[in-house]
């Protein structure tokens, strides 16, 4: 999972806290038969089939994991889990941050992030924001996507184009 974002090319927020985190620990998955069974069978990524493989190989606490399919594996495991969403929220109650709303805008205008219009507002909900025109949400939304998919699109041609 680190390689995944430490690795990125151009990198992506974020990138520079995982590589400098001094409390972060990169640790190597052990049973990589779990690994593979949970790419090959569940279909997961490499990140999440080893993110998965090493909360249960430390038997953790929490998982950090936001793509649905590794989420839907790790419940059937019985690893509890949180999305980045969650950590967003619990960071607000614990006063960390001043709010979530623009850091959850900033995602999804700046990143492959994407949440439902219902997970958003049941977000908002949690720490007291409400959006009081969901038409205009949604067409901010719409015009986020538009956007990223615009920049990946521009990306590959750079890449196709050698630059």
């Amino acid at each position: 999972m680190y390689c995944e974002l430490a690795e990125i090319d151009p990198p992506v927020p974020g990138t520079l806290e995982v590589q400098t985190a001094p409390w972060l620990e990169v640790r190597q998955v052990i049973s990589r038969a779990v690994v593979e069974r949970l790419q090959v069978e569940v279909r997961l990524d490499p990140g999440e089939s080893e993110a998965i493989a090493l909360a249960l190989e430390l038997n953790a606490d929490l998982l950090l994991i936001d793509e649905r399919r590794g989420r839907e594996e790790a419940n059937r495991l019985g690893i509890r889990i949180t999305g980045l969403l969650g950590i967003l929220v619990e960071a607000k109650q614990k006063k960390l941050i001043v709010a979530v709303k623009p850091l959850m805008d900033a995602l999804i205008a700046t990143s492959d992030f994407r949440v439902s219009s219902a997970l958003y507002n049941q977000i908002l909900d949690i720490v007291d924001i409400k959006i009081v025109d969901k038409r205009a949400f949604g067409t901010f939304l719409l015009a986020q996507y538009d956007k990223s998919l615009q920049r990946r699109n521009y990306d590959i041609r750079l890449r196709c184009q050698g630059y």
